[in-house]
């Protein structure tokens, strides 16, 4: 069963929901087009997924991405949230938080390279943080089912508050940059993150990830869906949409997110979004 965003997400720029589950061993085996952090609160059951099955605890979290086939079963008194998102649409107040190894490790990865390492991200959260993330998913989630018109907002200032303690409890574990592929990857990502504005060169992306530029590049299609060019296209045309959002004009936008001709930004971003950049911008600002 496919779940589709059209489903979930009632804003086109706020790709962002909660869901709550006590039983889901309905679904049966489910996919769906977007990311989702599942966090289990109370209770216990078997996740199994495309690579494995195993028993889950409070304070396990489970991230699925998008495409990621899961389901549930011997479930015992579950309390499970659900934290349904499309992160390569999402504003973030921050951006340096898309530069981070375990943001990138965790979120940012096409769903190909997930298979290809036959694993999905898992994290567990401690009893303290676990009762943290909690107070913070759970009023959000209830305004959400009571159609408040400030929900939206609340479920997204929840999704942004809980990402820290993800990371967090990510950079626990043991971490080799140097040992991983996708460290080494992430090493490049950031880079690219952090520096969108400016011209990249394969050889020198390669050289910083310590591969050769024929590995370089194979590698990081598949951990991104993308070439190394068009990942870093992406890159500036999310950060012009959030500039737009902010009341910048397309030329202004074009210019700060590396684009020197409007044109062509005007071109790539209506590829991208499905839409000019005017009509983005005029789009209402929490749908």
């Amino acid at each position: 069963m496919l779940l589709k965003s059209s489903s979930f997400f009632s804003s086109p720029v706020l790709p962002v929901s909660l869901y709550r589950t006590f039983a889901s061993h309905s679904l049966d085996w489910h996919d769906h087009e977007f990311v989702e952090i599942a966090i289990l609160f109370e209770g216990e059951a078997t996740y199994e997924n495309d690579f494995t099955a195993e028993h889950i605890i409070p304070g396990d979290v489970m991230v699925i991405p998008p495409g990621g086939r899961h389901r549930y079963y011997d479930e015992r008194n579950v309390v499970l949230m659900n934290l349904l998102f499309q992160h390569e649409q999402l504003p973030f107040p921050d951006s340096s938080i898309r530069k981070h190894p375990g943001f990138i490790a965790l979120f940012g990865m096409h769903p190909e390279y997930y298979k290809k390492r036959h694993v999905y991200p898992k994290l567990h959260l401690d009893p303290e943080t676990l009762s943290q993330v909690r107070k913070i998913l759970e009023p959000a989630w209830m305004n959400q089912e009571k159609s408040l018109p400030y929900a939206l907002l609340g479920v997204y200032g929840a999704f942004l508050q809980i990402i820290p303690y993800l990371l967090n409890s990510w950079t626990m574990k043991d971490y080799q940059p140097k040992e991983d592929i996708s460290a080494r990857l992430a090493d490049a990502i950031c880079e690219m993150e952090e520096n969108f504005t400016k011209k990249f060169h394969i050889p020198t992306l390669a050289k910083s990830a310590c591969m050769s530029e024929s590995a370089f590049s194979r590698h990081f299609r598949i951990a991104t869906g993308m070439t190394p060019v068009r990942y870093l296209l992406t890159i500036r045309l999310r950060h012009a949409a959030n500039l737009l959002q902010q009341g910048l004009s397309v030329a202004e936008a074009a210019f700060a997110s590396g684009f020197p001709d409007s044109n062509y930004f005007s071109r790539m971003f209506r590829q991208q979004y499905g839409m000019t950049p005017r009509g983005f911008s005029n789009l209402p600002k929490f749908c």
